[in-house]
C-alpha cells in the first residue's frame, strides 16, 4: 500500500517520542523530545 503509514506515540515520564512505520513495518522517521518533570515539594 503506497503512501500508507502508521504512527506511534510513547509519551514517558523523561519525553515523548513518536514514530511512523511503513507498511513493511520499517520506521520511516522519528522524533524525541524531552519535557520538564513537575513534581509537588513540601510546603
Amino acid at each position: 500500500m503506497p503512501g500508507t503509514y502508521i504512527g506511534a506515540i510513547d509519551h514517558g515520564t523523561a519525553g515523548t517520542r513518536f514514530m511512523a512505520f511503513d507498511h513493511g513495518g520499517s520506521v520511516v522517521t522519528s522524533a524525541y523530545q524531552r519535557h520538564e518533570q513537575i513534581r509537588p515539594e513540601p510546603g
